[in-house]
């Protein structure tokens, strides 16, 4: 909630959580339905740093596309999630991705 609060505060109100959106790309680590490219990049860095990418690129989805899930409501946000990887551009998703501050202990942390 704390790196994307607008976005965190939106979804809430919509009454739609985690679970509705990102199940699929957390069990998948995006394998499910990304662009190759984006998955061959997430998993590279899965393999040899953890969990942490994985959360650092949810989230980075949420920051690119946060003007567009503000300006929806409950259908069309979750509509909005299943279209997402088409319009995914890797190079910016990764790039922003890696500027998120995740570590091991915020992980740790969601876990309690």
């Amino acid at each position: 909630h704390r790196l994307v609060p607008k976005v965190a505060k939106h979804l809430d109100e919509e009454m739609i959580v985690p679970s509705m959106y990102a199940t699929q790309w957390f069990i998948t680590v995006f394998t499910y339905n990304f662009p190759f490219d984006v998955v061959v990049r997430v998993w590279d860095i899965f393999l040899l740093s953890g969990w942490a990418i994985v959360h650092q690129v949810a989230i980075a989805i949420m920051k690119k596309n946060s003007k567009e899930i503000l300006g929806k409501k409950f259908e069309h946000i979750l509509e909005f999630f299943r279209g997402i990887p088409p319009s995914l551009n890797p190079q910016e998703i990764m790039d922003l991705a890696l500027t998120i501050p995740i570590t091991q202990k915020t992980l740790d942390g969601l876990a309690v």
